[in-house]
């Protein structure tokens, strides 16, 4: 087995990963194993690329699938400008791209690293690793010394950033080392690719190279905005696009920590032991973007819905009493010990108000309504209403004059218009507007033209679900297009929240002067719920559910069909438009079905 720093991390993730990831090894082989019908499907690279059963009935298209490749080929574009910009400020050293080192730890088990290009003198060799990530954390991390803060990263002469050095004597009060560990820390994002500099750095390390080797991690660079300047309708980007940081001390500090996790991964490999440990968030990392691939079968025993985790603030643990020398339950604790679902969790440890209404309804099976509060909120509307959803797509690097990497570029809007209390219809033209950018070429000025049109200028709500999104598009767009700036705030200022009358506004109620009490208290609970409060877990509580019957049912999938969108054939491209325009459609008209529904539960008698 070759050991990359991506296998060392899953592997030290617990005892059973490398028992299950052979099992994972042999189902890939197509050998009987007695884990293949629980394993549905199992990383055996990166998180995007997956192996599973053959599906004839499956999705001609896989979301992870589709994110990866469109990852792939931004990180190859960004990858290919850090290497020419970086030649084209050291053009003394020699530019060498994709290279890799390979070492014989131990006769079973070589590492290996890759790097994505070097530049090296006959007595130094700078090795980069290009991640696709933004500087932003990166550039505003500080630490103290005797009271005074400091950057921890400062330019060098080559204009590299660097972390600050400190000296350390009794009369310095500093918490540099303490910043410095978490910088360190594998269960982080930033700590994962700092990780993997470092194994990368031990590689080279144990080849005994002549060269005095420096290593660097090239970022986004958080606050460079694009100027719109193209090359055959292709972006051409300045060399502000990339900040390197150099981390060679620290990836040297973490050399005996590297051989120590290789052996520990080896000696897990010979104890193959897969019989079950307990489950650790920061291991197990369930729900976020470096999840283990085999969450789904060490978590068979919760439950779906209701599970402990459907605790509105579960990761804040559960207490015996209301003080602090209470003793205190951590979720993931209480989950190794057999409470799953919840009402496994003993009632006098549920101290929030809102967890004690979560129990009352799956005890109880039946809904929490807060008719008052609900009502008051939705007496503010008014009419003609319009229900607003936008769709964007965060690309990595900037696609139009004025954006930045990772910016929500928004290529689609839908609108349906209510002029009474009567319910549109979903496939009305008279009272739905709707607008798709359908080249890659910049349309969004049409878009906003075409959005102001639909929207006139007026004091009518404008209904949206989660307003931060499509708040923070609208002041976006209102910057970049200053000549529509005065009617974009206005349509900003008009936003009203679907989510939090169904959830909860405390700020809204404590200005109308109700006890904060009463401003907490949640306005609605039902056990379908099980904890979200998102609109396709809302929704068929209120309406009727298109979302199954669509072939795009997310924004994830929606933006990543639009961004492969332009690579298709033409016949395939007016499928997708047609896919993209209903999905959009059928978001703005689930807030319809549910606002009508919060509607109805008011009028009904308690």
């Amino acid at each position: 087995m070759t050991i990359t720093s991506y296998l060392l991390l899953n592997y030290l993730r617990c005892r059973r990963f490398a028992a299950l990831d052979r099992h994972a090894a042999y189902r890939k082989q197509d050998v009987a194993s007695e884990l293949i019908p629980t394993l549905a499907m199992l990383s055996v690279q990166n998180n995007y690329q997956l192996i599973g059963y053959e599906d004839e009935e499956a999705e001609s298209f896989d979301p992870k699938a589709l994110h990866q490749e469109g990852a792939k080929d931004a990180l190859h574009q960004l990858k290919e400008h850090a290497a020419e910009t970086l030649k084209a400020r050291f053009p003394e050293r020699k530019l060498t791209k994709n290279v890799r080192i390979r070492h014989p730890f131990e006769p079973a088990f070589p590492i290996e690293a890759h790097f994505d290009f070097t530049l090296e003198t006959p007595l130094q060799a700078w090795y980069f690793t290009v991640v696709p990530m933004s500087d932003g954390s990166l550039a505003k991390k500080t630490f103290q010394v005797n009271g005074k803060e400091w950057p921890l990263f400062v330019a060098d002469a080559d204009n590299h950033l660097r972390m600050h050095t400190v000296s350390l004597s009794a009369d310095v009060a500093t918490n540099f080392a303490e910043k410095i560990a978490k910088l360190q820390d594998r269960h982080d994002d930033l700590g994962r690719q700092l990780y993997d500099l470092a194994f990368k750095a031990f590689a080279i390390d144990r080849t005994g190279r002549a060269k005095t080797p420096r290593f660097f991690l090239v970022c986004l660079n958080a606050d460079y905005v694009y100027d719109g300047l193209t090359q055959n309708g292709v972006p051409v980007y300045g060399a502000e696009l990339i900040k390197t940081y150099d981390f060679t001390e620290l990836a040297a500090s973490m050399r005996d920590a590297i051989r120590s996790d290789l052996y520990r991964m080896i000696n897990l490999i010979e104890l193959d032991d897969d019989s079950p440990v307990p489950l650790v968030k920061n291991e197990c990392q369930r729900s976020t973007p470096f999840e283990c691939p085999f969450v789904d079968y060490c978590f068979e025993g919760v439950p779906k819905k209701n599970s402990i985790f459907a605790y509105i603030n579960n990761h804040l643990g559960f207490r015996e009493g209301k003080t602090k020398n209470d003793v205190f339950h951590d979720t993931y604790d209480l989950l190794n010990e057999g409470y799953v679902h919840m009402l496994d969790v003993p009632i006098a440890w549920l101290q929030r108000e809102k967890n004690l209404m979560q129990r009352y309804c799956v005890e109880n099976q039946t809904t929490f309504v807060n008719r008052m509060k609900i009502g008051t909120m939705l007496r503010t509307l008014k009419f003609p209403l319009y229900y607003l959803d936008f769709e964007a797509n965060p690309s990595m690097l900037p696609k139009h004059k004025g954006e930045w990497p990772y910016c929500q570029s928004v290529f689609q809007f839908s609108v349906h218009r209510e002029d009474t209390l009567e319910k549109c219809r979903i496939d009305d033209e008279s009272t739905h507007i709707e607008f798709l950018i359908t080249e890659e070429n910049d349309h969004r000025k049409e878009l906003i033209e075409a959005l102001l049109d639909a929207i006139p200028a007026g004091d009518s709500s404008i209904v949206v679900y989660n307003r931060t999104f499509e708040k923070n598009r609208l002041l976006e767009l209102a910057a970049l297009f200053p000549e529509h700036r005065t009617r974009l705030l206005e349509l900003e200022s008009r936003l009203f929240d679907l989510l939090k009358v169904v959830k909860n506004d405390a700020r809204f109620f404590l200005d109308l002067g109700y006890s904060k009490e009463i401003a907490d208290q949640y306005h609605y609970y039902h056990p379908d719920l099980s904890g979200s409060y998102s609109l396709k877990r809302v929704l068929p509580i209120f309406g009727i559910d298109r979302y199954p019957s669509l072939p795009i049912h997310s924004g994830l999938v929606a933006y990543l069909r639009y961004a492969a969108m332009f690579s298709e054939d033409e016949a395939t491209r007016e499928t997708t438009k047609r896919q993209l325009l209903e999905y959009c459609r059928m978001d703005t008209y689930a807030m319809v079905e549910i606002l009508h529904g919060l509607r109805d539960l008011v009028r009904q008698t308690a």
